[in-house]
């Protein structure tokens, strides 16, 4: 029968780390072989036991020989070595884990500029130049950034060289020889430039290094040193010289990221402003018309949204009201939106059927964008006197007319605001009972009235408004919101729902 090992292997061949690392790693690896054999008489690796052993020669501590007299059967040991081994893994993935996580919080600290400071990366350039020239011997620096076509270098930043030298033309690259040698990214280093004039340095200095600067992405230029007699440059000179390349593309970016971060903030703060002034237009006090309650709700993806409701009274006591829906989203559908917005409004003072207002709203929104501006929109006109709607549609709406017993979709085919200079629209007349309620809802490539997909969502909708007509024009508002957003309308897309209804005259009570 075969003797079994007096080891059981219990870790791979470690990765390579520092050496701090991989140190730690072998002591924590030798107790664990220490303890171990105390328990079992069983080594979990052969190279462990004999570094232990070796260790315990040197260090007091309890010896432990393989050949014990009493062990644990090996079943029983390989299961508690597989164990070990499983929390050792588990303990090494947290740790590499760790590490990681660590360093992507040290990238996260945020690059902030301090008040008042002001902008010093010339000096902060200079600075690092001077430092590194006068730590590897030399008497200049310059620094020589490409431009955007990547065809020619320009100083940008120096230190103890003329001032003029920032007025000089650009450098071609094509003829750097220097620059394309570091820019692929070898160093260049000259002892003697008199006999080596082959690199076309920058300046005529006895001798000098050249290194590239160069982002994680990009290759941003080139960085000269210049010597005042010939000398060798030495291996650490040359690296304390790419050290300082580093840090000078560090402090580029750093610049840069300021630079997008002080645009995004005010961005941002334009963004809110204008997306605050938006929301501030939509109507929130329901107009003063006796035995009539309206409500409205309007929903964008982001901050700013092409939709709207909106209402308002005319001169004869007539309530003109409102849903509508650029078809665009974001600041463009915004921008839409304010015109369609402003046109209807005034148009909608001079007391006009839905249909012909629609047709100069389309007109004035035709002739005052580039033609590519569309939306769609609902206008009704409430005659709260005769109990009278009429109703002008185009593109893609919602009009639904709620009685007690049933549920009336108002909607014909039509085309969308600012698609022909001259176009039609349809003129819907009905009339409304107290007690019936009006919905109008649009949003942005829905296609409420013809997409087959939503169809049993907007039948369902039609029952929930009857069976929900007496509880008002706020909760058949949300009843339509949470429809909506079912049906995968309210979630995605922009939506806009206003509700009007005609209440039901309450009888005084008797004293």
């Amino acid at each position: 029968m075969t003797q079994p090992p007096n080891h059981l292997r219990l870790f791979n061949a470690p990765r390579a780390g520092s050496p701090a690392a991989t140190a730690a790693g072998h002591e924590r690896l030798e107790t664990l072989n220490r303890a171990f054999a105390l328990a079992t008489g069983w080594q979990l690796d052969d190279a462990a036991a004999a570094r232990s052993q070796a260790r315990g020669q040197s260090q007091a501590g309890p010896r432990v020989s393989a050949e014990r007299t009493t062990r644990l059967p090996l079943e029983q040991a390989a299961s508690l070595a597989e164990a070990l081994a499983g929390l050792a893994a588990d303990l090494q993935r947290t740790e590499q884990a760790l590490c990681q996580r660590e360093a992507e919080l040290a990238a996260a600290v945020p690059v902030v500029r301090p008040r008042g400071a002001g902008n010093q990366l010339a000096q902060r350039l200079e600075a690092i130049l001077r430092a590194g020239a006068e730590s590897i011997g030399c008497i200049a620096a310059g620094l020589y950034l490409l431009d955007e076509a990547t065809t020619s270098l320009s100083l940008r930043a120096s230190w103890n060289l003329p001032l003029d030298r920032h007025t000089n033309s650009p450098r071609p690259l094509a003829s750097a020889v220097g620059d394309l040698e570091a820019l692929c990214g070898h160093a260049v280093a000259v002892e003697d430039s008199a006999s080596d004039t082959s690199w076309n340095p920058p300046e005529s200095f006895p001798a000098f290094v050249c290194v590239p600067v160069a982002s994680a992405r990009i290759p941003l230029g080139t960085l000269w040193f210049f010597a005042s007699g010939s000398r060798a440059f030495s291996d650490p000179d040359v690296n304390v010289a790419e050290l300082l390349a580093g840090r000078l593309a560090a402090e580029l970016e750093r610049e840069s990221v300021l630079a997008e971060h002080s645009a995004d903030v005010l961005s941002k703060r334009s963004l809110a402003a204008a997306a605050q002034l938006q929301q501030n237009q939509l109507p929130r006090v329901a107009p003063l018309i006796e035995d009539w309650s309206v409500a409205g709700w309007t929903k964008h993806t982001d901050a700013l949204g092409g939709g709207f409701h909106d209402w308002m009274t005319t001169s004869d006591d007539c309530l003109l009201v409102a849903a509508a829906q650029a078809l665009e989203g974001g600041a463009a559908g915004a921008l839409a939106a304010a015109s369609l917005r402003a046109a209807w409004r005034a148009h909608g003072q001079y007391h006009p059927a839905p249909a012909k207002l629609l047709e100069r709203v389309n007109h004035a929104l035709w002739t005052g964008s580039a033609g590519d501006q569309y939306a769609s929109l609902a206008s009704v006109l409430i005659d709260p006197a005769r109990g009278r709607l009429l109703i002008g549609t185009a593109g893609d709406v919602l009009a639904l007319l709620i009685r007690e017993h049933s549920c009336e979709s108002l909607v014909e085919s039509s085309l969308a605001i600012g698609r022909q200079p001259a176009a039609t629209y349809p003129a819907i007349e009905r009339e409304i009972a107290p007690g019936d309620a009006l919905l109008l809802a649009s949003g942005t490539n829905l296609e409420l009235a013809g997409r087959h997909a939503l169809r049993p969502a907007i039948e369902m909708l039609s029952q929930a408004l009857i069976e929900n007509r007496d509880r008002g024009a706020s909760a058949l508002v949300e009843l339509a919101r949470e429809f909506l957003a079912a049906a995968g309308a309210g979630n995605q897309e922009e939506v806009s729902i206003l509700v009007a209804q005609h209440e039901r005259r309450r009888r005084p009570r008797r004293s």
